[in-house]
């Protein structure tokens, strides 16, 4: 058991809630906790091996060069972290850009996908993968 991957399983969960309560009146708020569900999830399934990161950048390029190459990672869920961490840059520091409802849906899809492909390699640690 590692505490470490379930507290963050947790905040990845409390992250995709948030992100479809703020959907409607905040979609760059939304699209944030939708960036943060994924990388909660990402950052939980790598605890699993006590690797932990510092910075977004690095569970970036861990996507994309740990998992997608030993292949244990779709290339499709890379391209999904890469858009939501593109939507992030926008929702947080775009000043006059924002996130549309309908990019924030997308990314909140997104999320939920790594999410699902996060409990599905390890259902026994990350319960009932409600998302």
């Amino acid at each position: 058991m590692n505490s470490e991957a379930l507290e963050l399983w947790g905040r990845a969960g409390a992250s995709i809630k948030s992100s479809r309560i703020l959907l409607t009146n905040d979609p760059d708020g939304s699209s944030s906790r939708a960036y943060y569900a994924a990388f909660y999830a990402i950052s939980a399934l790598f605890a699993l091996r006590n690797r932990f990161f510092d910075q977004d950048a690095d569970v970036e390029k861990a996507v994309h060069g740990d998992l997608a190459k030993e292949g244990s990672w779709p290339q499709n869920l890379g391209s999904d972290y890469s858009f939501l961490c593109s939507l992030k840059a926008v929702a947080d520091y775009g000043v006059l850009n924002h996130a549309s409802p309908e990019e924030t849906a997308e990314g909140m899809m997104a999320a939920a996908k790594i999410m699902k492909a996060v409990y599905d390699a390890h259902p026994d640690i990350f319960g009932d993968g409600e998302t």
